[in-house]
């Protein structure tokens, strides 16, 4: 994903997930996962900027900043950070109960793609296929 150009604006990734996190509910020496993690880009999209709950879907709870994601899943997604325990699986977030852990990277979760800094809103179309070629991509199981 990190050669996604949309709209002429390139240096798109997947988000990052923090490890350790002190800010997560569940640790295990160096490994953070469970509810509350919002050092995690995910997570704090979840529960800073979307309002998102613990245990509810970002579907049900939420405030009026999921107004600005058009083509948004409730559903678990990619994290661009392997789990370095083992590179076969990577970190993810689901968007259905606030949770970061971890999947096989063969398995077909969503992906977001996230630039840092500001840029403007893309468009109706190019969003569906920045989600389609992210959801593609991590399907083929290629984490970053």
């Amino acid at each position: 994903m990190s050669g996604l150009t949309v709209e002429g604006i390139s240096g798109w990734r997947l988000p990052a997930t923090l490890q350790p996190d002190a800010s997560c509910d569940s640790h295990n020496g160096s490994i953070s996962a469970g509810n509350h993690c919002t050092g995690s880009e995910m997570g704090h999209l979840f529960y800073a900027e979307l309002g998102g709950v613990t245990g509810s879907s970002i579907a049900t709870t939420h405030n009026a900043n999921t107004a600005l994601f058009q083509h948004l899943q409730f559903a678990v997604y990619w994290s661009g950070t392997n789990y370095a325990q083992n590179n076969y699986y990577s970190w993810s977030f689901d968007l259905n109960n606030g949770g970061q852990g971890v999947n096989a990277t063969m398995w077909g979760l969503k992906a977001m793609a996230v630039h840092p800094g500001d840029v403007a809103p893309v468009p109706v179309a190019c969003s569906r296929m920045v989600v389609g070629v992210g959801s593609a991509w991590a399907g083929r199981g290629g984490a970053a």
